[in-house]
């Protein structure tokens, strides 16, 4: 039996319609992916770094706009080349986003990454709105908090889609003590008209039958 089919057996009972197991084995693999990106995702330090190259840079760059003998030389007796007020003028806005952002990144060594969009949700939480959008489309509604089965199936893709947790790969702590999805069902369910909710329900859609 597949992950995809045992998941689909866990939201659906011991025979789910036909549409279920395709439909988990693609949020299968779009989790997988998503967990990658995640993972490869840099930290907090590590972004910072790369901003403040990209500001040394950015001032390389409009200093040699300035910089006479540069310049002449560059321009070979011609005033200015084409488009240079707009390009320095895109350069001070651009060092101005970096500096911004060097400043809201926090500076610390923390665990937690720093997203551009803060609003996000966690891969986590996005794994649990996938069991619950499936569960609610099979049993018309959604899952309890509390729901032993649908924490398992939250495990099960979890584990599918190469998800850790605390410090350990998916295969292990998920499939053994899946307690820990009930916060994560809870706040899927808070997200259930989210920008990844719709991605979702399009998964669904495209799926025949689903």
């Amino acid at each position: 039996m597949t992950d995809a089919e045992s998941i689909a057996r866990l939201i659906a009972g011991d025979e789910p319609p036909s549409w279920l197991t395709p439909a988990m084995e693609k949020l299968r693999a779009t989790l997988h992916w998503t967990v990658r990106k995640e993972s490869e995702y840099p930290t907090r330090q590590g972004l910072r770094k790369r901003l403040k190259i990209l500001a040394d840079a950015i001032d390389l760059v409009r200093g040699s706009l300035r910089d006479f003998p540069i310049s002449t030389l560059l321009l070979s007796g011609e005033d200015c080349f084409e488009h240079q007020n707009e390009m320095d003028h895109a350069l001070h806005h651009y060092a101005a986003m970096v500096s911004r952002t060097l400043n809201e990144i926090p500076s610390g060594p923390g665990r937690n990454k720093y997203y551009a969009r803060a609003d996000g949700l966690s891969c986590a939480v996005n794994c649990a709105l996938m069991v619950c959008m499936a569960w609610k489309r099979v049993n018309g509604k959604l899952p309890p908090n509390n729901n032993n089965t649908a924490h398992r199936a939250c495990a099960a893709l979890w584990a599918a889609a190469g998800g850790r947790m605390n410090g350990l790969w998916g295969r292990t702590r998920e499939r053994t003590s899946v307690v820990i999805w009930r916060d994560h069902i809870r706040d899927a369910k808070k997200s259930i008209r989210s920008l990844e909710a719709e991605f979702i329900n399009r998964n669904l859609d495209a799926i025949p039958g689903g």
